[in-house]
């Protein structure tokens, strides 16, 4: 009845992954070397720690807007001011800011991509994950909902959409094993199981991924999951998954909640 009623309210959006973080290359094969991205919507603030070729550190900044899909492009500055020590800091006038190549981020899923980017004469392309810190829990119960998209070879009938209020427990075991439950949310089904996922997750920066999660409901479900990320928010949770609901009929969904 949950997701009955679900079906029957309006469209979703597809939710945009934000890429904030730090990157480096995949594997950390090279410690020392790094992006970091801000991201505004469909603009990526990207800062370099990289070195010149006596192995100074050197300072660039790159400015990328999304051109399609999950790919961003824009240009490469070099910038000099004033020394760090100095007692005040003026801001860097606009001719201290050259332009000096372009850069290109192209996303392979939620935690990887290749970045590729040209100073002067010089190209550089490598593949980058998302660089893990500390370690992050998302192990509590929220409220909130779901929402999301079916596509694809679907039997008749199937809505192309969903959304509906959920309450959503996470546990997480310190092997980072985590487990997804959705419950009734309203007072006639408070606390009535609807689905769950679970898998081993890996930590990627500041998102959980988990590329294998069995995903059980009651309506009989029993299938694989993609939990392409689960991110951790200042008092709550979001999460985007992918599943194969049987027959190349395509779930894409996405989980959001405050603690409860």
């Amino acid at each position: 009845m949950l997701i009955a009623a679900a079906f029957a309210l309006a469209p979703a959006a597809h939710a945009k992954v934000d890429y904030t973080d730090i990157w480096w290359a995949v594997g950390g094969t090279e410690s020392g070397w790094g992006v970091n991205f801000a991201q505004t919507g469909d603009f990526i603030f990207v800062t370099f720690f990289i070195y010149d070729p006596n192995g100074v550190p050197v300072w660039y900044t790159a400015q990328m807007s999304r051109t399609s899909g999950e790919t961003f492009f824009g240009p490469v500055y070099a910038v000099t001011g004033t020394w760090f020590g100095a007692p005040v800091f003026p801001p860097v006038p606009q001719k201290n800011a050259v332009v000096v190549g372009d850069a290109t981020f192209v996303a392979t899923n939620s935690v990887r991509g290749a970045l590729r980017y040209r100073i002067d004469t010089v190209t550089v392309t490598k593949s980058i994950e998302r660089q893990a810190t500390v370690g992050m829990s998302v192990n509590d119960i929220y409220i909130g909902g779901i929402s999301g998209t079916v596509s694809g070879t679907c039997p008749t009938g199937t809505p192309a959409s969903f959304r509906i209020a959920m309450q959503i427990r996470v546990e997480q075991t310190i092997a980072n094993n985590v487990r997804i439950e959705f419950s009734g949310a309203d007072t006639t089904n408070l606390g009535r199981f609807v689905c769950a996922m679970q898998g081993s997750a890996i930590q990627n920066g500041k998102v959980l991924y988990v590329s294998s999660a069995s995903y059980q409901c009651a309506t009989g479900l029993n299938t694989i999951a993609e939990i392409e990320s689960i991110r951790q928010l200042d008092d709550g949770i979001e999460a985007h998954w992918r599943a194969n609901l049987g027959g190349g009929c395509v779930e894409r969904g996405r989980l959001a909640g405050v603690k409860q």
